[in-house]
């Protein structure tokens, strides 16, 4: 249970509604997706923006679009991107050549 206190004025979270319980005035449920506030004490009363029990306070969205996968190719990137994740040149290092039997 999370209170926010705002002056005099205390708002309580109840997380998920729950036709059991009794909720006092001032209290948050989250409902198919939205967030109701109790105007008074209430139970039992299903949230909607009614005005006597509840009101909303933040509605579901709607479903966005489904976005890509995530996934990117080097050459998808632009130059400036490909530079980006270009790092500072290392070391020559050495270099291993096996003899080989004739």
């Amino acid at each position: 249970m999370n209170k926010i206190r705002i002056g005099k004025v205390a708002i309580t979270h109840e997380g998920i509604y729950d036709d059991k319980k009794t909720y006092e005035v001032n209290t948050c449920v989250s409902y198919n997706g939205s967030t109701y506030i109790s105007l008074k004490q209430v139970k039992n009363v299903i949230p909607s923006n009614d005005g006597v029990y509840w009101r909303l306070m933040a509605s579901k969205g709607d479903k966005g679009e489904k976005g890509n996968d995530g996934s990117v190719s080097f050459n998808s990137l632009t130059e400036s991107q490909k530079k980006q994740l270009k790092g500072e040149k290392g070391n020559d290092g050495y270099y291993f050549i096996p003899e080989m039997d004739e």
